[in-house]
């Protein structure tokens, strides 16, 4: 997958794709997302194959979902967009990641990456 970049953040004009496959996920609430960070190809256009959407909020960030098109599962490259994530979360001063535990394979997934479990329901990623 060395031709993916992941954008340090998806421009407001290309959300439109990255919605259609995030809400491909279920039922996310994308009113709440500040950003929404996703792997494009090198160059910035075309194929969107993973996307994750954030409500940034100063120090700490709610990560509100984190989708790979199906039919790209399995290849890394959701760790990578989530490295990604981290990173420019960091840089922009967030010093935390966390979202509700809510017991989901999707929690899961998160713990297998480092989140871990934190009061008021909440897993976190200390970054």
């Amino acid at each position: 997958m060395a031709e993916l970049l992941v954008t340090d953040r998806l421009d407001p004009d290309a959300w439109g794709p990255a919605r259609v496959l995030l809400r491909s996920a279920g039922a996310v609430d994308l009113t709440r997302a500040t950003d929404l960070f996703g792997l494009v190809p090198l160059g910035g256009d075309g194929d969107r194959p993973a996307v994750a959407a954030v409500c940034w909020q100063g120090d700490s960030a709610e990560i509100l979902a984190v989708v790979v098109r199906a039919d790209r599962r399995g290849l890394g490259l959701g760790r990578r967009l989530l490295e990604g994530v981290a990173d420019a979360l960091r840089a922009g001063g967030s010093d935390r990641l966390w979202t509700t535990d809510d017991g989901t394979a999707g929690c899961a997934w998160l713990r297998e990456r480092g989140f871990e479990p934190a009061p008021r329901d909440r897993l976190e990623l200390l970054l």
